[in-house]
């Protein structure tokens, strides 16, 4: 236990010098902080995240089926591997939202509003159920549109009709896509309004739940199974499944949030980092200043323990104060983090401390400096008395390198040339403090390069999709009536009937493998442009060849180029030979129309269009062009699902990246601010210790603006290092965060694209950040007297 006299030197050296031990506490605050903001938010949005996800007991199986009615309901449920099943119908329309101009709108009728036991929707203000000819709108589709219960929306459906309907109301879906990640709207209505619309009145989605749930895949592929081959006996086609939305007991969102979270968590470990940099910086100093001190203890019997306990108890006083000020600081960093994902996400939460994040911030606070104190302290306190007590103080320093090459440079200005000295006088210290700063310009930069890599590997994903415009159909229609009906609207170049339908790989023994979904576009297609990263693509006379897609073949490892694969397709097996593998996340593939339509039982027929328009890439004329095919084909009596234009789904993908760059940007800014109070530090401390230095400029005539520009452009020129150094660091730092977002995300490899914005952005932060840490400590130089200097010790 440390005596009362050597908790006073503490409190003393501590109060002595308030800034230098403010600067300390504060990076100590900002590094513990971030991490308990990543700790902090991750806990509270993981509980409501999934709280909310078992509450809405989300379907185990989501079918898309050619209309039907409550007929078919009882039939299903006296299945005994069914529990339960609810019908839905799903159509989709616009919503105006400004002048000439519209999102896309999903409108959904549930069986019953008032006993809705699957994928449960909520009231959450306003009316409920939705009123007749009223529309009650998915809370999150609010950011898409500024409206008011009360105010009447106009909609817009398929056929070019518009109606308005009053918005009655907000309810709350949780296990879907919120409408910041799709950016589409969705709304409830209900079937009498749907009719009122001009819409087919009949129910195209299942919902059901498995009897016995265990979570586990493979069961519920196999009651998906049967209960496509009971609809398909009936009479009824099914569409397509959904494999993403029912993972079991996996909110959708989950591995997107995790692997954020391991992002920032890794980065949020380096600001801690960053701040035991400045720990040691600032001991380093302390001991040189108090060598004469550390002296005179050992004369009057001090051990060396006792000296050491004393300096990490000063430590341990600023951990205790950053602890202190990191707490509220990563409570509201952490409720901002997750009320932020709460937006995105769609769910709700409540505020709350984490007790075990508490518990690991104060070890945080406390342990961290002080082993980042350790070395140093033990290295200061093994002087003996003799070495202590005659030690010339912190300005001795000798003439090096840099000194001598400085002064062999002809006509550089004095002050310059002092700057650039002091700069290296100190080079522990200042390899320190670039340590710092680098690392936390690295991580800026090679942010910049990681939203650069992921938009260009989205990019070339997109390539897959040469068209402009894509129409679902609500069930198989004619492929010569789809291109028929294209041709007679303005602006169309091509359009290609396809196929599109769920699959289900078939192992061996029998079991169920991975879902995938099965594109069939025409042999001489035009409207695909796969990148290959094995294997070869299609040709126009292939029979049952298929191309998957690199997610795919993650998710059966064992496939490969070359392999037989056997496919369940609308309840019938049949065999297919793998030939090439393609650039995609999402577990699909390719293959010709003519074997999936006699693999499916649909020749002859289509379930989408792809669509080639004139001005290529122009998102108004593909918006137009969508309107416009929608119109044709409903006036045509071709049941329109729904369109999407690949500047849609490219603006969506840019959302979602742009989302995760911003979060590690806020991340990056706080390793600035420690990094720039490291700068800070250090250039106090230099100001410290050539106390008398600059009293001996003051007494030879030099001004304040000169020993002020003196201490400027010494941290500016740190600064400069710094931006020089992060700017080599983050070419390897860039590309092992960009490979750590790929695969997080994407689950795969993507090629690093650095990005010269982010040199140019750290420039400009490294100057800033770098004149701001040297404005106190240049204006206290400035201030300096020549008595005050010469008195110094």
């Amino acid at each position: 236990m440390m005596s009362r006299v050597r908790w006073a030197k503490v409190a003393r050296d501590f109060w002595r010098h308030k800034a230098r031990s403010a600067l300390v506490v504060l990076a100590i605050a900002v590094g513990v902080s971030t991490f308990g903001m990543v700790l902090q938010g991750r806990e509270i949005a993981i509980e409501h995240m999934y709280a909310g996800y078992w509450a809405n007991n989300p379907p185990h199986v989501r079918l898309y089926v050619e209309p039907f009615d409550e007929d078919l309901l009882p039939i299903l449920r006296a299945m005994p591997e069914v529990d339960d099943v609810e019908p839905r119908h799903v159509t989709n329309a616009r919503l105006q939202v400004g002048p000439d101009e519209w999102v896309d709108l999903e409108l959904t009728v549930l069986a019953d509003y008032d006993d809705s036991r699957i994928g449960v929707v909520r009231q959450d203000s306003g009316d409920w159920p939705p009123p007749a000819r009223e529309l009650v709108l998915e809370r999150s589709s609010l950011v898409l549109l500024d409206a008011e219960i009360g105010e009447e929306l106009t909609v817009e459906t398929s056929s070019g009709d518009q109606q308005q309907l009053r918005l009655a109301g907000l309810a709350h879906e949780f296990n879907d896509f919120s409408s910041y990640i799709s950016r589409q709207a969705r709304g409830f209505v209900t079937i009498d309004t749907i009719e009122w619309l001009g819409l087919q009145p009949a129910y195209n989605q299942l919902y059901l739940t498995v009897t016995n749930d265990a979570l586990d895949t493979s069961q519920r592929d196999q009651v998906r199974q049967a209960v496509t081959e009971q609809l398909d006996e009936l009479g009824y086609r099914v569409l397509g499944h959904d494999s993403f939305l029912t993972r079991p007991g996996q909110h959708w969102a989950d591995d997107f949030f995790s692997a954020l979270m391991l992002v920032m968590g890794a980065v949020g470990a380096l600001s801690l980092l960053l701040s035991g940099f400045l720990v040691v910086n600032t001991v380093m100093a302390l001991l040189a200043q108090e060598t004469r001190q550390i002296g005179v203890m050992k004369a009057v019997g001090a051990r060396r323990g006792q000296v050491l306990g004393l300096y990490l108890g000063t430590v341990a006083i600023c951990g205790g104060l950053a602890l202190l000020v990191s707490v509220p600081l990563g409570l509201a960093g952490g409720s901002w983090f997750a009320g932020f994902g709460s937006g995105v996400m769609n769910y709700t939460i409540d505020f709350r401390l984490v007790p075990w994040v508490l518990a690991l911030q104060a070890a945080m606070a406390i342990g961290v400096p002080a082993l980042a104190a350790v070395l140093p302290i033990y290295a200061g306190t093994r002087k003996t008395v003799h070495q202590a007590i005659t030690d010339y103080g912190i300005g001795d320093t000798k003439a090096g390198l840099v000194d001598r090459l400085i002064g062999r440079v002809r006509g550089l200005p004095g002050p310059l040339a002092l700057s650039l000295r002091n700069t290296f006088r100190r080079r522990m210290r200042l390899a320190l403090t670039l340590g710092a700063l680098s690392l936390a310009g690295a991580i800026l930069i090679g942010v910049f390069s990681t939203r650069e890599s992921m938009v260009g590997i989205v990019e070339d994903m997109l390539e897959l999709y040469s068209y402009d415009v894509q129409v679902s159909f609500a069930e198989p229609v004619p492929c010569e009536r789809i291109e028929a009906e294209a041709e007679q609207v303005e602006g169309i170049v091509r359009v290609e009937g396809w196929i599109v339908t769920a699959a289900d790989r078939v192992r061996g023994d029998g079991s169920m493998g991975t879902a995938l979904t099965l594109f069939g576009p025409p042999p001489d297609q035009q409207t695909v442009d796969a990148t290959l990263l094995e294997g070869r693509w299609l040709t126009p006379d292939e029979g049952n060849a298929v191309v998957l897609s690199q997610g795919y073949a993650q998710a059966e490892p064992d496939l490969s180029v070359g392999d037989e694969l056997t496919l369940a397709i609308g309840g019938h097996d049949s065999s297919w030979h793998v030939v090439g593998i393609y650039l995609a996340p999402d577990p699909a593939g390719y293959t010709n129309r003519p074997a999936l339509a006699r693999a499916a039982d649909m020749d002859g027929l289509a379930n989408q269009a792809a669509v080639i328009i004139e001005e290529r890439g122009n998102p108004s004329a593909q918006q137009t062009a969508a309107r416009r095919l929608e119109e044709r084909y409903e006036r045509a009596g071709l049941p329109v699902l729904r369109s999407a234009t690949i500047e849609d789904v490219r603006a969506s993908n840019r959302n979602q990246i742009n989302l995760i760059v911003s979060l590690l940007l806020v991340i990056a800014a706080l390793l600035a601010v420690v990094g720039g109070l490291g700068l800070a530090a250090t250039m106090g401390l230099n100001v410290l210790e050539r106390t008398r230095e600059v009293g001996v400029l003051r007494a030879i005539g030099a001004s304040n603006w000169a020993v002020w520009r003196i201490v400027v452009a010494e941290g500016v020129l740190i600064g400069l290092l710094s931006w020089a150094l992060g700017a080599v660091l983050s070419l390897p730092i860039g590309n092992m965060l960009t490979q750590g977002v790929g695969m997080a995300f994407l689950g795969t490899a993507i090629d690093y694209i650095f990005a010269p914005v982010g040199i140019a952005a750290w420039l400009v932060i490294a100057v800033i950040v770098s004149a701001v840490a040297s404005f106190m400590p240049a204006r206290r130089a400035s201030r300096i007297s020549v008595r005050e200097a010469l008195a110094y010790e």
